[in-house]
């Protein structure tokens, strides 16, 4: 399961804790996932982490979420450097439009990418390349999925990928 580890508001924190805590209660594998400002310190990567801690739960992969405008490399490079420091694998998750905007920078092509790319289908292969990557981990290739009366995002991920 990938949870939105949020500290924005104390509503989706808390939905964040209850989510970890289900998942470490049931012995599930979980991967997080960070929002991107670009006033997002690095010290976001440590409190994502000591929430999925307190909660009982171990992060396999934390995924840093860039689609905000005004976060680029600058301000993802920080807390890729601190993943790494803690040993929690990263990864960005992005589309290859906002990527775009942001000069297409290849300085994370060996981060894995989880993509957003809303062609309805669930393949990995068929998502486009760019920003470095040569393969894609995750692709997130529905965003409007009704699922026991709720709009859900459908992903595809590369099991050894997801959780590293």
């Amino acid at each position: 399961m990938v949870v939105r580890l949020s500290l924005e508001s104390p509503e989706l924190r808390a939905i964040a804790v209850q989510q970890l805590r289900t998942c470490a209660r049931n012995g599930m594998p979980v991967a997080g996932y960070l929002w991107e400002y670009p006033t997002t310190p690095f010290s976001d990567v440590d409190q994502v982490i000591s929430l999925a801690h307190d909660a009982g739960a171990e992060l396999m992969t934390l995924w840093l979420d860039a689609e905000q405008q005004g976060v680029g490399v600058a301000e993802l490079r920080p807390e890729v450097d601190r993943c790494h420091e803690l040993e929690i694998p990263s990864g960005i998750y992005t589309s290859e439009g906002y990527w775009f905007t942001i000069g297409n920078p290849d300085d994370f092509g060996d981060e894995p990418l989880w993509i957003a790319h809303y062609t309805g289908q669930p393949d990995l292969e068929s998502a486009p390349s760019f920003g470095g990557w040569k393969k894609r981990a995750g692709h997130q290739y529905r965003a409007d999925a009704q699922i026991a009366g709720l709009t859900v995002d459908l992903n595809i991920f590369r099991s050894s990928i997801l959780f590293v």
